[in-house]
């Protein structure tokens, strides 16, 4: 583990250094130059902790931290991309794989040394090329002056011939990279295939960057939870589960370029030049994005959970409260109202008389309803029993009204009389 961390890459302590120091520098200085042409008299700017200042200080920072993500981005694309690799020392063009390389998995080796599967690589020229090269940077042919060059050169071409020009060890640079090639080379036995390539260098050293690089982080998370925030210092932690699944989803990508099949992911074949670089660049590619995206995301998601209000949740959670304290409260006011009655009968043969006699007619009204919803005639009957009902009931008050009102004429007219 201790070799793992010490092989942390130190672009990483770079990445989050300018990340906690260019965001804030740069939204400072902008929202000033904001405010100076926006608001030329500084007694109408708004001030310090007013909802426009937060809104445009938000605005400004956000805008900020996209423009820094993307160059950055671009920046790390663009490095890993003019970095020289054997191919291009040695002038001759990158395999295509056209199929899973299962060799990779296994311990089976070809007659040669190598894997038996025909990747195309151009053997013939690198062996044409090494020739020509060799003799243009031999160290004794070198000029005056350059000697040391000329010497590295020489080395460098002679390496990428060795590597490029056998099977296994050329799958092996293209997927792992040379730090796997350097780190078997002093393992005892040295690594043959393509399988001990990989369980021996790359899983120990993919896994070991990766748990130095989450220490890392989770360690800068803790000591810096706001990551440069300008308002709540919370606001890291709030946003935590999107930061943790863009990391997480960056390394399992990652994962998929180095140990998948040579066919390569929508997004990683998105990016311009990539068919021509060998995999282990398109992992450095996909780590730095990765990390990249993972310190910016932490300041956008900060920054917009910063400026949101703080107490939403506990205002819903007292709403429900309240709302579940009234629904109890009616709730246990139906029960009283419901079986009030039954507790002023004293005789206790009488108050269970009265009970069983209304869970006999709640069961009755309960059948009568089912009935009714079952069967269609019935509920047209009922339908026009509850009429007939209604319609009677009707007549009989309007007949009742009548009555009333004739009598009320004829009893002044017999008083007169009489």
């Amino acid at each position: 583990m201790t070799s793992a961390f010490a092989s942390l890459d130190t672009s990483l302590w770079t990445t989050v250094a300018m990340w906690s120091i260019v965001p804030n520098i740069a939204s400072s200085v902008l929202h000033n130059i904001f405010y100076s042409v926006r608001y030329p008299d500084p007694n109408t700017r708004p001030k310090q902790g007013d909802e426009r200042f937060k809104r445009h200080r938000k605005n400004i920072y956000v805008a900020v931290v996209l423009a820094y993500l993307a160059y950055t981005s671009f920046e790390s694309v663009s490095t890993v991309l003019q970095n020289p690799t054997l191919y291009d020392i040695l002038g001759v063009d990158r395999p295509v794989y056209k199929s899973a390389p299962w060799s990779l998995y296994t311990n089976q080796v070809s007659a040669t040394g190598g894997v038996s599967q025909d990747d195309g690589f151009d053997v013939k020229a690198a062996r044409s090329n090494y020739r020509k090269l060799s003799l243009l940077y031999h160290p004794d042919k070198a000029q005056e002056g350059e000697e040391e060059r000329a010497e590295l050169m020489y080395r460098a071409v002679r390496e990428a011939y060795e590597i490029l020009t056998n099977p296994s060890t050329r799958h092996a640079y293209d997927r792992f990279g040379p730090i796997a090639l350097s780190h078997c080379a002093h393992l005892t036995p040295s690594c043959k295939t393509e399988s001990d390539y990989l369980w021996r260098a790359a899983f120990p050293m993919f896994w070991g960057h990766h748990v130095a690089q989450t220490a890392f982080l989770v360690l800068m998370w803790f000591i810096a939870p706001g990551n440069g925030s300008p308002a709540n210092p919370t606001s890291g932690r709030r946003a935590s589960y999107w930061r943790v699944l863009l990391y997480v989803a960056g390394v399992v990508l990652e994962a998929r370029v180095v140990f998948g099949p040579p066919r390569l992911p929508a997004v990683i074949r998105l990016i311009p030049g990539t068919s021509r670089i060998p995999i282990y660049s398109l992992a450095a590619i996909t780590r730095n994005l990765s990390t990249t995206t993972f310190v910016g995301s932490s300041h956008v998601l900060s920054a917009l959970f910063a400026f949101a209000p703080a107490a939403d949740m506990h205002v819903l959670l007292s709403a429900f409260d309240a709302f579940a304290r009234a629904l109890r409260d009616e709730a246990g006011k139906g029960f009283r109202d419901g079986f009030g009655p039954f507790r002023r009968v004293q005789d206790k043969e009488r108050r269970e008389e009265l009970i069983g006699a209304v869970k006999k007619r709640m069961e009755k009204v309960g059948f009568e309803e089912r009935i009714v919803a079952l069967s269609p005639e019935v509920r047209e009957v009922a339908a026009r029993v509850r009429a007939r009902v209604v319609g009677g009931v009707r007549k009989g008050a309007a007949a009742g009204g009548a009555g009333g009102a004739a009598g009320g004429e004829a009893g002044p007219g017999k008083k007169k009389n009489n």
